[in-house]
């Protein structure tokens, strides 16, 4: 399994980002098909909002996932939640 960090060329050991497209294959990888496909690009989606967000509130994850994606937060905090 890959990692969903991005690799980072400057001179630090930890990782520059995330990129959200990483994070949803590395979820995919992980459940296989034990979970619908909407369901992994829900929980996808808030992982991504979580890290970048850095709390769980719902509405910060929102946030997070539309500063990572580049998404209006609304429908950021909609994805997020999977409506």
């Amino acid at each position: 399994m890959a990692s969903p960090f991005t690799d980072s060329k400057s001179r630090r050991s930890r990782p520059a980002g995330l990129d959200p497209a990483s994070v949803h294959q590395f979820i995919e990888d992980l459940v296989g098909e034990d979970l619908h496909a909407k369901r992994v690009l829900s929980l996808a989606n808030g992982v991504v909002g979580v890290l970048h967000g850095a709390t769980l509130a719902i509405h910060a994850i929102g946030q997070g996932l539309a500063t990572a994606t580049g998404v209006t937060a609304r429908h950021a905090v909609k994805r997020s939640i999977g409506c």
